[in-house]
Parts: structure tokens; C-alpha cells; sequence
């Protein structure tokens, strides 16, 4: 008799609630990837999740909910929790069936080069188990340093905006446009990742006068929800035919308003 009921009870323990064939792809119904993501590109995963209970009555259902989000190496996500529920009958032949759950997020434009992951979680309302999952995949972008003073990093010379390849050498023509593209870095957090930066642009020509000076020249002020450790810009400089030739003198100064501080960052170009 004693044996009979061990036997009973053993019948009666649910299965554990696991979630399997995590799969990351490039798109919906894509092809499993395996490579990097770029900073910007969509992020499509789909999972499997096994070992759920049914619901003890004569028509019987699987009732899942789940909370899935993505976050950056130090933990913080790039967009809010989502959450769901799936709740569905089941029939005798469906002893094999494994819900899937699908989860897509941007990365954002301006998400730093590191390893990210989506973290799952899944709980079965029928058994009250929960599972956990975390599924890494690597991001290709900027790298910035969490120390980086304030500043620029590296500008880059450009002779029409729709170019790509910076100039190995900054040398222009009497009458061209002189593209500078740049990202102001190591300025303040403030509470909620606000940031309140801006910059001017003063240019002094082979002759010692100023050539051209506009500051302000930019501003951005904003509280995202995603921490941005970097701002992207881009500055032209227009040289009229009768520009001297020689070294210009550029000073881009960098302001960060919320934490009080300038910076200067020298650079030159010529024109022959």
C-alpha cells in the first residue's frame, strides 16, 4: 500500500519547465545567426518552452506568461520589459507541443561594441514554476572608454557628405566645402541619462585672422532611455574661391552644461 502511493505521487509531479532551441536571427523566420549585430540593426530570437502543466478539468489549457528584455554588458536594457501571455486548449495529441515565443529589439544607433543578451523569464500559471534564460550575442560599434574626458575622439575630414573614407590627409582646393564628422564624448549623465551638450566651431586662417567663427554652432539636449555615451556631429566649412593657401587652424570647443566644463580640441587642414 505504501509503495502504491509513492508510485501516485510520482505521477503527480509536473514536469520542469524548461525553455529550449533558443535561436537568434538577422529576421522574422530568418536563418539562425550566429555572426555579430551591427549598432542599429534589429534583433530577432525565438524559443521553445517545454515541461508546462495543463489544466486539471475536462477541457484542458497551458497558461504561460512571459517577461523578456535586452540589455548592454553592464546590465542596463535598451528598451522597456515585454511582457505576454499565452493561454490555448490542448487536445490528447498535443502532448508534444512546445509553444514558441518570439522577441524582437532595435539595438540603438549609438549602443557601444560589447556583449549584450536577452534575459527571459517564463512562469506557468497551471504549476506556478518559473524558468530563466539569458542568451548572449555580440554588438559591433563604438568603443569609448568609461573614463574618456570630455572631448571629440578622432575628427574625421571629408571632402562631400555622402563620403565614407575620411581623408588620409586633410588638403583642400580654393572654393571646396571641408566636412569635419566627430563624437563628443566624456560629458555628464545626468539623472534619468540626461546630457546637455553643445559645441562651436572658431577657424583661423594662414594669415592669423579669423576665417570663420560660429558658436555656438550645435546643441542637444536629452533624457533618453537607453544611456548615450556618445554624440554624433558634423560641421562644413565653405572656402571661397579667393581662400589664401596654407594651414587653417581649426578649434572645435566642446561644452558640457550640466557638468560645467569646456574642452578645446585643436586640429589644422590645408589648402593649396
Amino acid at each position: 500500500m505504501v509503495a502504491l502511493l509513492f508510485v501516485l505521487g510520482l505521477a503527480q509531479t509536473p514536469p520542469a519547465l524548461r525553455l529550449e532551441e533558443a535561436t537568434f536571427r538577422q529576421f522574422e523566420d530568418g536563418p539562425p545567426f550566429t555572426q555579430a549585430y551591427r549598432a542599429g540593426e534589429q534583433v530577432f530570437l525565438d524559443l521553445r518552452i517545454a515541461g508546462y502543466g495543463r489544466t486539471d478539468d475536462e477541457n484542458p489549457e497551458l497558461k504561460l506568461k512571459w517577461t523578456i528584455r535586452a540589455v548592454n554588458a553592464a546590465g542596463q536594457p535598451f528598451e522597456p520589459a515585454v511582457d505576454s501571455r499565452f493561454q490555448t486548449g490542448l487536445a490528447s495529441q498535443d502532448s508534444d507541443y512546445r509553444p514558441r515565443a518570439r522577441f524582437s529589439v532595435a539595438i540603438p544607433s549609438f549602443a557601444l561594441e560589447g556583449d549584450y543578451r536577452v534575459e527571459v523569464r517564463v512562469t506557468d500559471d497551471v504549476t506556478q514554476q518559473t524558468a530563466d534564460g539569458s542568451y548572449p550575442f555580440r554588438v559591433r560599434g563604438k568603443q569609448v572608454a568609461k573614463d574618456a574626458p570630455l572631448g571629440t575622439g578622432p575628427v574625421r575630414f571629408y571632402r562631400q557628405e555622402e563620403e565614407t573614407a575620411p581623408l588620409a590627409r586633410p588638403v583642400y582646393r580654393p572654393g571646396a566645402q571641408v566636412w569635419l564628422r566627430f563624437e563628443i564624448e566624456g560629458f555628464l549623465l545626468g539623472q534619468g541619462y540626461g546630457f546637455d551638450v553643445g559645441y562651436g566651431v572658431v577657424v583661423t586662417g594662414p594669415d592669423g585672422k579669423d576665417f570663420l567663427r560660429q558658436d555656438p554652432a550645435a546643441a542637444e539636449t536629452k533624457q533618453p532611455f537607453y544611456p548615450q555615451a556618445y554624440v554624433p556631429a558634423t560641421f562644413v566649412i565653405q572656402l571661397p574661391p579667393t581662400a589664401f593657401t596654407g594651414e587653417y587652424r581649426v578649434a572645435i570647443r566642446i561644452r558640457d552644461a550640466l557638468a560645467k566644463k569646456e574642452a578645446v580640441v585643436p586640429l589644422t587642414f590645408r589648402v593649396e
